[in-house]
């Protein structure tokens, strides 16, 4: 019924996509559904993380655009990476991330656009994440499900 607690409170739904190359976040809250929006307006994010030398980090189209200038900042791919321990290596930086940790920053910079993390921190909410059809099978699925698992701490931890 959607109802949080006996005051009443509504439970915010979130729904996550976990493509293999962009991302989607989507809520649903009183009975309203919102694709929450990128930076710049898109309603998909690419799975794409830029790190410049001083730390300083970009997501989505803005990371893609920055592949010309300085490839080797930028990663892509990473969530074929997710359930591994292989490091995403930022070489100007001098800073790694986990698969997971990649995919986390990806999706709190397009919840952050819609104050989404604020929301996190006062309401009750239940979230559901897709994932690409390539993670179904045995071992692979078990790795996404702990990924995924570990993908929602870190983003909770941003």
């Amino acid at each position: 019924d959607g109802k949080g607690s006996s005051k009443g409170a509504r439970i915010l739904h979130l729904g996550i996509d976990l493509g293999t190359s962009n991302s989607a976040v989507a809520s649903n809250e009183n009975s309203r559904v919102r694709i929450c929006k990128t930076a710049d307006g898109s309603d998909v994010l690419p799975s794409v993380v830029y790190v410049d030398r001083r730390g300083h980090r970009l997501y989505g189209k803005r990371a893609y655009e920055q592949t010309i200038l300085s490839p080797e900042n930028v990663a892509m791919g990473f969530k074929r990476l997710m359930g591994t321990s292989t490091p995403i290596e930022f070489k100007a930086s001098g800073q790694s991330m986990t698969p997971e940790g990649c995919s986390a920053a990806c999706l709190a910079s397009s919840a952050e656009v819609q104050g989404i993390p604020s929301v996190l921190k006062t309401r009750r909410t239940r979230t559901v994440a897709s994932v690409p059809r390539m993670t179904l099978s045995g071992s692979r699925r078990a790795l996404w499900v702990w990924a995924v698992g570990r993908m929602a701490i870190e983003f909770n931890a941003l």
